[in-house]
C-alpha cells in the first residue's frame, strides 16, 4: 500500500498475543496499541501519549480516566524496552494485558477525557454514543 501501513494478522492470541506480534513485526521503537471498541479516541490524545512515551522512561505510556479506570488497550509501547520482557511474560503464560502491566514500574498512566474511554461492544452501545454531549 502507498500509505505504508502494513496489516499483520495474529493468530487469535488475544490482545497480549496481539501487542507482541506487533513488536515482533515492527522496526520502529514504538506501538500504537488501540482496542477497535473504542471508537471515540482522539488523534491529539494518541499524539499526547506517544510523546510522554518519548520523552520518558516509561516502557508503556496508557490511558486512563478517573471515573472509567486504567485501559491498557489505548497505549504506547516501547518495544526496545519492554519487548524482550514481554514475550518472556508470553512464553511463562501471562495473557492479560492489565495484569502484566500492573507489575511494571516503567508503566505510566495517562488522564484522558473519559469520554474516550467508552467501549463500543454491541449495538445498543451505538446509541449511549450518539447520546453523548447531549446531556
Amino acid at each position: 500500500p502507498t500509505s505504508g501501513v502494513r496489516v499483520v494478522h495474529d493468530d487469535g492470541e488475544g490482545a497480549l498475543g496481539g501487542i507482541l506480534l506487533g513488536m515482533k513485526e515492527s522496526t520502529l521503537d514504538l506501538l500504537v496499541v488501540l482496542a477497535v471498541d473504542l471508537p471515540l479516541v482522539r488523534s491529539s490524545s494518541i499524539v499526547a501519549l506517544t510523546r510522554e512515551c518519548e520523552a520518558t522512561s516509561a516502557g508503556v505510556v496508557a490511558a486512563f480516566a478517573a471515573t472509567v479506570g486504567r485501559q491498557p488497550l489505548f497505549s504506547v509501547w516501547n518495544r526496545r524496552l519492554v519487548g524482550d520482557e514481554l514475550e518472556s511474560a508470553w512464553l511463562s503464560g501471562q495473557r492479560s494485558p492489565s495484569r502484566w502491566l500492573a507489575g511494571r514500574r516503567d508503566a505510566r498512566w495517562s488522564p484522558v477525557d473519559p469520554e474516550q474511554l467508552t467501549n463500543v461492544n454491541e449495538p445498543a452501545d451505538l446509541s449511549r454514543i450518539g447520546n453523548l454531549g447531549s446531556s
